[in-house]
């Protein structure tokens, strides 16, 4: 019986030491611990890139309602929402407009634009022309000729002359 009294008195010791606090007390259960508080960064928006010039952003996601404004050729806009029906809520980068578009006109990656190759009447690829001056051009008030400018004109040769010939009975006029 000696061995339950002791056990006894000895949790009623720690009990009134543990209040008294003459030990370590456990931090209360509200407390915060002292770990570092990392706030996980929000994923970026997802950017795309309208496929073609004139795509429509509009003020909601219907094909019927108001163009608020018109997309050229790779300009980027963030997306913001994204609804069921496959419209995307998004914000135009080039002017700040905010609007719906349908998804399939936009491309997660920028649109290659190919040059048009202008093709002979035989069907082969017009090569450009090179320039055979190799002196420099003499300076003149006037401004020298820009490759990337309209030719200066050219006046066209005279016509040749056709030959009369006196019609005949039966030819007509």
């Amino acid at each position: 019986m000696r061995y339950p009294s002791l056990l006894l008195s000895i949790l009623l010791c720690l009990a009134l030491w543990g209040c008294a606090g003459g030990g370590a007390a456990a931090p209360p259960a509200s407390a915060p611990v002292d770990q570092p508080t990392t706030r996980p960064e929000p994923a970026p928006a997802p950017e795309y890139y309208a496929r073609w010039h004139g795509v429509r952003v509009r003020a909601t996601p219907y094909s019927r309602s108001k163009t608020v404004a018109r997309l050229k050729t790779n300009d980027r806009v963030k997306q913001l929402n994204e609804s069921p029906e496959g419209w995307l809520k998004v914000q135009v980068e080039r002017t700040g407009d905010i609007g719906w578009v349908e998804k399939r006109q936009l491309s997660e990656k920028r649109v290659v634009i190919r040059k048009r190759v202008t093709r002979t009447k035989a069907g082969e690829p017009a090569k450009p022309e090179e320039s055979e001056a190799t002196e420099p051009a003499p300076e003149d008030d006037k401004a020298a000729p820009s490759l990337l400018g309209p030719a200066p004109a050219q006046a066209a040769p005279p016509p040749a002359p056709k030959p009369k010939a006196k019609p005949e009975i039966f030819e007509p006029f």
